[in-house]
């Protein structure tokens, strides 16, 4: 079976046993036939569990029926049926209330009620309903002057004589309203004499026979409290005439209580006359209906009437709960009838038709089983199918033989053969293509791409832009014009210059359109533009923290803009502003601003303006001009106090130049006050920049000076330069002198700083503390791509101020030369195990790549963080590095493809070239697999450990030769300048030596000769080695648990630099040998002594070549990795030899001796 290169299966393993199984079933394989037959749907009839209830509500349907069996006779029962279930429902409660308030009324005590009742339900209602309007009438009449007597006045009055007593009543009420008197013995009654008035003496009946309260009515108000009690009996005995004669009229004790009688008794019949009405609407409403009318008397008849819904409800239950049975009856005997239905279809019709549920659910379970095993097969014949399609022979073979026990222990493992099969084929295409090659060829198809885009976007503008219908012939004739009145108008000066700047004004407003695009200065677009709002659709402003608020006005032409800037670089100075005039023209134009006071600022930039009124500001911190070292300067004192950190992305190689040099002048001085120079620093710079320019080294690399301190030091160091400078050097190296903010927005490679400043005595030195030095101290320092120099005269111990810039300067330029390693990022050359994961690899494919490009001599960093991404290696190289991704199957696999090359092009739009490693080719071929990496590192000139040597030795000869060329005569000058008590101490030294050791064999071959002195040196430097990494894995460990990534890196780099020396002192101390002094060589040898003297001051040294300190104050401690280290290897008496100091001067050095 051949299997295809990335293929998937096509099945998985869990498939493949499945099919198998089923083609094991017998009982699939017994019951196949019948499921083939007609079935019918389950999905169609109910579970056995709904058939049973099916079946449950039938019956009790037809109990519910049997209950209401009599009233199927009823006259009304057809009807009832007839209504919908809301109408019958309505129907009833309706009933159901007219009897229940019936019931309610004919259970109250009177006895008229009765009467009233009866023919209310006759259909006599009339009466009734006149006599309780009649009482409603007279109820309302009484309600007056019963409410006037109120509950306290008791009034007597014989009802016999009433009209005449009410007449006399009147009479006297008259009689006193007219103004009449009535004369009152002490008991109340009234005296009546000859001279009594008429009215007075014609009422003694009503005086002997009413009382009110008790006493004769003899004043008004008594007068009318009878004339009151006689309207409310006289209304009250009406009431009582009202009702009918069998009425029983109860005896009340207050005319009060016999009008409340009559008023309860009037809501009585309000009930009644209430339910005739109900009972005419109702039978309005069975009319409307075509139901007959029940027998409102006969209460039981009524509630019979009520009945007939329950009696409909149930009659319309059965034959809803009989319905879906015939349904479904009638469906399974549909699918029954054919010839070719199984079995279990005719058992199921059976189950219904007999209603028996436990029948339905056996012959239901069978139907669902034969269902199962349908799908089952359907199942089983599509995977056959697809297995047949990927692997026909394989199915084949499965089918022919499923009982072989083999196939069920290898078909669990199918997915995993298939993928090692596809894996197999995968690899062997795979050999053919270069991933590499790939990506080069997708990098230059991106290239392309946006060179097209590029070449598209720029022919579309300048279309745009030169379109005839833009630059007509009108519109170049203004454009002409306009570029002629700019030009005749010059500066724009003289008596005619407000004239020519008003016709430059009117020229560009007419050619203003026909050009998309305009750059202009601030200054020439206040003075050539008619300001106008919106005149543009946005507004650009570059370098806007240099610009004053005299820029702002460029908010008012566009409705869009956009400020580009940086506040802690230099802003405006404000020198010779008169910041009085600022506050006038705020306070008179803008009163009301809320931002008036930031107005006032002449030191203010439209940056800060922009900053403090718009907000979101982007932060762009990749930075590509500086090396780390150079940048670290700015992120000191700019950018981390803000929380935001510059990223140095710029690529460069080991053999960089040293990125700061620091140069104290102890001699320097100021000259001048106002405008200060300091000539010694004048002159080092002068010479430096003479130096550098005859350095290889610096060839190519551009220059420029900088004065901290005023723009008369920067003039000086010009004017000297141009006296001692070509003319062509200045143009072919860039070279530009000034101040700070003339520098911004350049760059040049190597920057030559002076401080100009010096300690004087009796003079303070104002420290430079305030935002504006920081803006100029952080520009000055940035301009540098590759060296910062930096010239002082100024002691940073005479600095008391830790907030001034130059002693923030200093410190941080010092503390750079003065690290253990100017370059943390050295890589290693020591090989690491290939049979277990070691930190900081990730993979043991890593270590193995690792140790082949170690094994070539090559310098190597292993897990390099890069950007915030993590390189798997780097190769360093003397001016460039590469990067290597070693993608595993194991650690990245496919699916994290797509991100790897996302985070690929990420780094190199920073610079960075990769070289990727697939862990399949390098198991196959690992030759072949890193064969293109050697052939990139030579075309990148990255070169091997024994590649820089055969240069270095060829450099080496070239300069002997260039030295044996030389004129002898410099050489015997320089020889005869050395005092020669030296050369007879060496001399004696060497002779007493010889003289006392007599001559030895020679040592054998691999054995090293080595002094008694200096093998205890390397026994004490082996020591202290181990030491300090015992003392370097707890100092790990407590950076690990801290998280401080930077001590972690630096920690681990510095123990494996001292892991190596280990090694080497190991190997050496192994093979070492005591030697006499005829076996010691001429050359230095490990642990020894070496006397040099420097050229330039004369002073001699004595150094020991150590990675620790041994203690030894009489020696030099140089370490092995330093420049001067790496040069005192095998070194002998009268070379002379060139290195860098740490602050990066050249010298030029001569051994003079090598001993014990």
């Amino acid at each position: 079976m051949t299997v295809a290169p990335e293929s998937e299966p096509p099945l998985t393993s869990g498939q493949v046993c499945e099919w198998h199984g089923y083609l094991l079933d017998e009982q699939l394989t017994a019951d196949e036939p019948e499921s083939a037959m007609r079935l019918i749907e389950l999905g169609q009839i109910p579970d056995p569990d709904g058939f049973a209830n099916l079946v449950e509500q039938e019956r009790q349907a037809v109990e519910d029926g049997k209950r209401h069996e009599e009233l199927r006779s009823h006259e009304a029962f057809e009807a009832v049926l007839q209504l919908g279930e809301t109408q019958r429902l309505e129907l009833q409660r309706r009933l159901h209330r007219l009897a229940d308030e019936a019931d309610s009324l004919a259970g109250r005590r009177e006895h008229w009620m009765d009467d009233a009742l009866s023919d209310v339900r006759s259909g006599r209602a009339a009466s009734w309903r006149a006599r309780g309007e009649k009482i409603r009438e007279l109820i309302e009449q009484g309600k007056g002057p019963v409410e006037r007597l109120g509950a306290l006045t008791k009034v007597e009055l014989p009802t016999a004589d009433m009209g005449s007593l009410v007449t006399l009543a009147k009479g006297l009420r008259d009689h006193l309203e007219n103004g009449g008197k009535i004369k009152v013995m002490p008991d109340g009654r009234p005296k009546i004499g000859a001279l009594t008035p008429k009215p007075v003496k014609f009422s003694a009946p009503l005086f002997e026979t009413v009382r009110v309260n008790g006493v004769p009515p003899v004043t008004v108000d008594p007068l009318d409290a009878v004339l009151t009690w006689a309207e409310a009996f006289t209304i009250l005995s009406a009431l009582d005439s009202a009702w009918p004669n069998t009425v029983e009229i109860p005896d009340e004790d207050t005319l009060h209580e016999r009008l409340q009688w009559h008023d309860t008794e009037l809501q009585q019949l309000r009930r009644i006359l209430g339910l005739a009405e109900q009972l005419q609407a109702e039978e309005q409403h069975l009319a409307e209906l075509s139901l007959p009318a029940p027998d409102w008397n006969n209460l039981n008849a009524v509630r019979t009437y009520a009945r007939l819904v329950d009696a409909a409800t149930a009659q319309d239950r059965w034959v809803a709960a009989k319905e879906p049975l015939l349904q479904l009856e009638e469906r399974i005997s549909e699918a029954a009838r054919w010839d070719d239905a199984a079995p279990c279809v005719s058992r199921l019709r059976d189950a219904v038709a007999n209603r028996d549920h436990n029948e339905y659910a056996s012959a239901h379970a069978r139907i669902g089983r034969l269902r199962l095993v349908r799908a089952t097969v359907q199942r089983r014949d599509e995977l056959a199918a697809v297995l047949d399609g990927g692997a026909p022979g394989l199915r084949k073979a499965i089918a022919e033989n499923p009982g072989d026990a083999g196939w069920s222990h290898r078909l669990t493992n199918f997915t995993e053969a298939w993928s090692w099969a596809s894996t197999a084929a995968w690899i062997v295409a795979q050999e053919a293509k270069d991933v590499n090659a790939l990506q080069a060829q997708l990098n230059e198809i991106e290239q392309e791409i946006h060179r097209q885009v590029e070449q598209l976007a720029a022919r579309r503008a300048w279309d745009h832009a030169a379109s005839p219908e833009r630059l007509g012939g009108t519109a170049r004739a203004d454009l002409t014009q306009y570029a002629d009145l700019v030009r005749r108008g010059g500066k724009l000066t003289g008596k005619f210059a407000a004239q020519r700047k008003s016709e430059i004004r009117r020229s560009m407003d007419r050619c203003r359109p026909s050009v998309p695009a305009w750059i202009m200065p601030i200054h020439r677009i206040a003075d050539q533009l008619r300001i106008q709002p919106d005149m543009f659709d946005v507004v650009i402003v570059d370098e806007a923290s240099q610009a004053g608020l005299e820029a702002t006005f460029l908010q008012y032409l566009a409705p869009k803009i956009v400020v580009i800037g940086d506040d802690k670089q230099v802003s405006p100075a404000g020198v010779g502003i008169d910041q009085q005039q600022y506050r006038d023209l705020a306070a008179q134009y803008l009163t009301h601003d809320r931002y008036r006071d930031s107005w006032q600022d002449p030191l203010r930039s439209l940056f800060d303006e922009a900053k403090m009124r718009y907000g979101g500001m982007i932060t762009l911190t990749e930075h590509r001009r500086c090396v780390p070292e150079i940048i670290g300067f700015s992120n000191r004192v700019a950018y981390e106090p803000d929380n935001i950190r510059l990223i140095p992305v710029r690529q460069y190689g080991a053999d960089r130049l040293q990125p700061i040099v620091p140069r104290y002048l102890p001699d320097g001085y100021v000259r001048g006050t106002t405008h200060k120079v300091n000539p010694v620093e004048m002159d080092a710079i002068v010479e430096q920049v003479e130096r550098c320019l005859a350095d290889s080294a610096y060839d190519n690399k551009t220059f420029g000076v900088i004065s901290l301190l005023g723009t008369a030091q920067a003039k000086a160091i010009q004017t000297k330069l141009m006296e001692r400078i070509p003319s062509h050097e200045w143009g072919a190296r860039d070279l530009r002198v000034g101040d700070a903010a003339a520098f911004q927005g350049s760059e040049r490679d190597v920057i030559f700083l002076s401080m100009v400043e010096a300690a004087e005595p009796g003079r303070r030195v104002v420290p430079l503390t305030r935002d504006i030095y920081v803006q100029r101290f952080n520009v000055a320092a940035s301009r540098a791509k590759d060296q910062l120099w930096v010239f002082h005269s100024l002691d940073k111990d005479t600095l008391t101020n830790p907030e001034d810039m130059r002693f923030q300067l200093l410190d941080y330029c010092y503390k750079v030369v003065q690290r253990v390693d100017l370059d943390n990022e050295t890589g290693s050359s020591e090989l690491v195990p290939e049979d277990r994961v070691v930190p900081p690899f990730d993979s043991l494919f890593e270590q193995r790549v690792y140790n082949r490009v170690v094994d070539q001599g090559y310098t190597v960093i292993p897990q390099y963080e890069a950007s915030g991404y993590r390189i798997d290696m780097v190769v360093v190289g003397g001016s460039t590095r590469l990067a290597i991704e070693c993608d595993g199957d194991h650690w990245h696999g496919p699916e994290a493809y797509e991100s790897d090359l996302a985070r690929q092009r990420d780094l190199e739009r920073c610079g960075w070239q990769f070289f990727r490693v697939r862990e399949s080719a390098f198991y196959v071929d690992p030759a072949a697999a890193l064969h293109d990496l050697w052939e990139l590192l030579r075309s990148l000139d990255i070169r091997s450990a024994a590649e820089r040597t055969a240069t270095a030795q060829n450099v080496g000869q070239a300069s002997e030769a260039e030295s044996s060329s030389a004129p002898q005569a410099e050489v015997d000058v320089a020889e005869t300048s050395e005092p020669p008590v030296e050369a007879e101490a060496t001399e004696a030294h060497e002779a007493t030596t010889s003289a006392q050791e007599p001559s030895a064999p020679p040592l054998p071959p691999g054995v090293i000769a080595v002094g008694p002195r200096s093998l205890a040196r390397l026994e004490q430097e082996m020591q202290l080695v181990e030491q300090w990494l015992s003392r370097a894995k707890e100092a790990n460990a407590a950076a690990d648990s801290s998280g401080r990534t930077a001590m972690i890196r630096d920690r681990r780099q510095r123990e494996e630099r001292m892991a190596a020396r280990l090694a080497y002192l190991r190997d050496v101390l192994a093979k070492a040998h005591v030697a006499a002094s005829s076996q010691l060589p001429d050359e230095s040898w490990p642990g020894s002594i070496v006397r040099y003297r420097d050229i330039e001051s004369g002073e001699t040294f004595e150094a020991v070549v150590s990675d620790v300190d041994l203690g030894d104050a009489e020696h030099e401690w140089v370490r092995p990795n330093s420049p001067l280290g790496k040069l005192l290897v095998r070194v002998q008496p009268g070379q002379r030899l060139s290195h860098s100091k740490p602050n990066g001067d050249p010298a030029v050095i001569e051994i003079l001796a090598v001993f014990d």
